[in-house]
């Protein structure tokens, strides 16, 4: 009779376990899905205000062919929005980091061209973004140029996300 109470006692537990990791589970993908909404719409509104904040420019040497520019935008002494641009003889790349206090998000798209350059008449034949949505310093969804989303548990989420972090470092120096 006590084996069977026990047994009983031990499912029971086990079962719990089982729904509290669950729910837990449930709860953490549930914040990050607000927590990316919320990122979406700062996304917008530092968009539609980029017209009423200070805009500061510099030029970048010697990172690419071409040049390129690093575009920052204030709201009044609070960092909202980095636009880095690199020019090449075959396309171009567009880094965007966008803040609320700490990095929330980072879109690069790569443009690559079907001629070089120094050619008349320059198309654009191929577009690949990345998206990158971050929480307290930390990667918490990454969507590929393939438009599909990678798993956070994998080496190369983590090896993106160090990738990612210190090159937003680097465009704040």
């Amino acid at each position: 009779m006590l084996n069977r109470i026990l047994i009983i006692l031990y499912l029971f537990l086990a079962n719990f376990s089982i729904t509290k990791a669950a729910e837990k589970e449930d709860l953490t993908s549930k914040d990050t899905i607000k927590i990316i909404s919320d990122i979406k719409k700062q996304y917008l509104e530092i968009n539609s205000n980029l017209s009423k904040y200070t805009k500061q420019e510099k030029k970048i040497l010697g990172k690419s062919t071409e040049g390129g520019t690093i575009v920052s935008y204030f709201e009044k002494s609070k960092l909202k929005k980095i636009i880095v641009t690199q020019y090449g003889e075959m396309g171009k790349s567009i880094c965007e980091y966008y803040y609320k206090n700490n990095l929330i998000f980072v879109l690069t798209s790569e443009y690559l061209y079907d001629k070089p350059i120094y050619y008349k008449d320059i198309h654009t034949v191929s577009r690949n973004e990345n998206r990158y949505y971050f929480f307290d310093d930390s990667l918490i969804k990454w969507i590929n140029k393939e438009r599909r989303v990678i798993n956070p548990n994998s080496t190369l989420f983590k090896n993106e996300e160090a990738t990612i972090l210190k090159e937003a470092r680097e465009v704040l120096k």
